[in-house]
This record gives structure tokens, C-alpha cells and sequence, in this order.
């Protein structure tokens, strides 16, 4: 016969209390998991119609800022009434999960220190019971009192608690005062000043605005050139496919280089200032491996005809029997293909469009003396 034991009292939980701790849990993961994306979704949602409420103030469309802000503040209360729902719902978990600490997870009556050497329940949730236990003070303005002033304390201490509805009242304050003040909004927003004034005899407050940080004052704009004129203007257009020269005594060539050189006298005996602008363009054509040792791409093809073209007015000035007070100025450009070829075109005109990007146009432009090069 076996020697008889003393039975030893086991205290871990029972299979009931595992499937009752199961149970609450679920019930209290499951709602409060439902509560932060309600209020995700509320944060999001009334964003948007609050950014919609600005849009339409700004845009002076008051019926519709009202309606909006009439949107918003019942969603925001819907949200308020759903969030105090759901905050109900697990609190009927919490007081089970509350029940279990006590009585089979961490005993009762007992205390521990917490990190700041305070003596506190031995426990989680049961430390936050304080709104539970101020339920039961009585008169009933002493327990709404306390029960505002405890929600206050908890939207400083950060707690969902008291911020996830907080929140959702002040997004329904600000869409009720703004659906009462539409038109005054709409009206300050019109008077406001958007920009600086240019004239000046333009108020100098209008130049401040209302915006933050202060913009500075515009600087003014710079001196336009007044009265700039086109003397003359011809295109030389004689050049090969490939090649810069131009053959500057051939009779149209000859009879344009007359005309830019009359237009450079007449405009300096009228006192004007004269630019010479030798705009040089490019076709689509591709240099062959001996053009592009020499001119390594079509714009260096373009600048070498601008150069030619030039070499030609300079000879026809040196020859000309009235010599110049003053020698124009040049610019030199050059310019892409202004003739891009579609494929149904045909070959032959293709060609010529093409021909006619092998050029140097020669603008001559008179300007009032004494304005600087950097105003031109």
C-alpha cells in the first residue's frame, strides 16, 4: 500500500477563468481596435471638409462653406456619440479583465513601487478605475465636477480616453462657429490685400499684406528700353549642305549687304545706337565624320555661317566711302531647325524646308543712346 501525500493547492487558473480572461480579452482587443480606426477615419473625413470650408471661403461661395460646416458638425457628433459607444463596450471587458487581476492574476490587496517610488496597486487595469469609482460620489455636481476636471487632467496627460472625444467636439465647435461666421469670414477674406502694388501712388500698407513671415516689398522692375526700333532685317541663305561659305559679291548677296549697310548709316545719322543681331539656324541634317572634326556638331556648322556672313558686312563697311563715327555692336545666336519633316512629306519638299534652315538671318535694331548693354 502507497504511503498517502497531502494534496498541494495549486494556484494556477483554472480552465474556466483561461476561457473567461479568453473571452473578455477578445471582447476588449476587438472594440478598442474598432475605436482608433473610427477615429482615424474621423480625422481624415473632417480634414478634408475642413479644407473644402477654407476653399469656399476663399472663394467668396458661402452656401457652400455652410453646408459644408453643416456636414462636418454632425459627422464630428456622430463620431463623438460612436467613440463614447465603443469606449462603453470594452469597458464592459475592462471590468471582467478587472475581476481576473483581483482574484486570479495578481491578488488582491496587494502593492508595489512604480518607477517614481510611489506605492500602487499591484495591477494594470486597475489603475485606471478612477472614473468608475468618481461615478459613485454624490451630489451629482460634485461627481460632474470632479469627472470634468479628471477629463481635463487626462487630455494633458495624453490619454485616449479624453482626447479621442475631446478631439471629436472641438472639430464640431470649429465647423459651428464657422458655419455661423461664413459671411463674415468670406467678406475679411475679399478686403484682404493678395498682393504688393506696383504704381506708386499705390498705399504703402497694401505693400505689408497679411501674411506671415512679411514678405518683403518687390524691388522694382528694371528700365525698359524705350522705343527700340527694326531697322532692317534680310536672310542669307545661300550656303551648301555642310559648308560655311558665301559668296559675298554675288549679286543677292551683294544687294542685301547694301541694304544692312544703309540701315547702319541712316540709323546712326537719326543718333540711334545700333546692334547688329546675326542669328544663324541648324537643319536636321547629320555631319559626316570629316564635317564633325571641323565643326564637331551643326551648331558649331551655324556660328562658323555667322562668322562668314560677318567677314562680308565688315568688307563692304571698309570698302564703303562714308567711314562710320562708331562701329555696330554684334550679337551672334544661333538657332535650331525651325522645319521638323513629317513622314508623309515628300522627298523634294522635305528638301527645300530643309534648305531654308541653312541660313543666317541679320536683324539690324536701333536704340537710344546711352542705354547699357545689360538693358538690351
Amino acid at each position: 500500500m502507497l504511503p498517502w501525500k497531502p494534496r498541494v493547492r495549486r494556484n494556477e487558473p483554472s480552465e474556466l477563468d483561461k476561457l473567461r480572461f479568453d473571452y473578455a480579452w477578445k471582447w476588449f482587443s476587438f472594440h478598442a481596435e474598432q475605436r482608433t480606426k473610427m477615429f482615424n477615419f474621423m480625422l481624415v473625413g473632417l480634414g478634408a471638409l475642413a479644407t473644402v470650408v477654407v476653399t469656399a471661403i476663399n472663394d467668396h461661395l458661402v452656401l457652400v462653406a455652410r453646408f459644408a460646416c453643416g456636414l462636418g458638425f454632425v459627422i464630428a457628433l456622430v463620431f463623438w456619440r460612436l467613440d463614447g459607444r465603443n469606449r462603453t463596450l470594452y469597458d464592459y471587458a475592462g471590468d471582467i479583465l478587472i475581476d481576473l487581476e483581483d482574484k486570479v492574476i495578481f491578488g488582491q490587496g496587494r502593492t508595489l513601487k512604480n518607477r517614481d517610488k510611489k506605492i500602487v496597486t499591484y495591477g494594470i487595469y486597475q489603475r485606471v478605475k478612477l472614473l468608475n469609482e468618481l461615478n459613485e460620489i454624490k451630489p451629482w455636481w460634485k461627481r460632474r465636477l470632479l469627472i470634468t476636471w479628471a477629463g481635463v487632467a487626462g487630455i494633458v496627460e495624453g490619454k485616449h480616453r479624453h482626447l479621442m472625444p475631446a478631439v471629436a467636439l472641438m472639430f464640431a465647435i470649429f465647423f459651428a462657429i464657422v458655419f455661423v461666421k461664413a459671411t463674415t469670414f468670406s467678406e475679411v477674406v475679399k478686403n484682404t490685400p493678395t498682393g504688393c502694388c506696383t504704381d506708386s501712388s499705390c498705399d504703402p500698407a497694401c505693400h505689408i499684406g497679411f501674411t506671415w513671415p512679411p514678405i518683403a516689398p518687390a524691388p522694382p522692375p528694371p528700365q525698359m528700353v524705350p522705343q527700340a526700333t527694326l531697322v532692317s532685317s534680310v536672310k542669307f541663305t545661300g550656303f551648301e549642305k555642310g559648308l560655311n561659305l558665301l559668296e559675298c559679291d554675288e549679286h543677292d548677296n551683294a544687294d542685301k549687304l547694301n541694304q544692312l549697310r544703309a540701315a547702319i548709316h541712316d540709323a546712326q545719322k537719326l543718333k540711334l545706337r545700333v546692334v547688329v543681331f546675326l542669328i544663324g539656324s541648324t537643319d536636321r541634317t547629320p555631319l559626316s565624320r570629316e564635317l564633325r572634326k571641323q565643326f564637331e556638331s551643326n551648331a558649331g556648322l551655324a556660328r562658323a555661317r555667322v562668322s562668314t556672313v560677318e567677314r562680308c558686312l565688315d568688307a563692304r563697311q571698309e570698302s564703303d566711302a562714308q567711314p562710320q563715327s562708331t562701329q555696330p555692336e554684334m550679337v551672334r545666336l544661333v538657332s535650331g531647325p525651325s522645319y521638323v519633316p513629317p513622314s508623309q512629306e515628300p522627298a523634294e519638299v522635305v528638301k527645300e524646308m530643309m534648305a531654308a534652315d541653312r541660313g543666317v538671318a541679320v536683324l539690324v535694331m536701333g536704340f537710344p543712346m546711352g542705354i547699357a548693354s545689360t538693358q538690351q
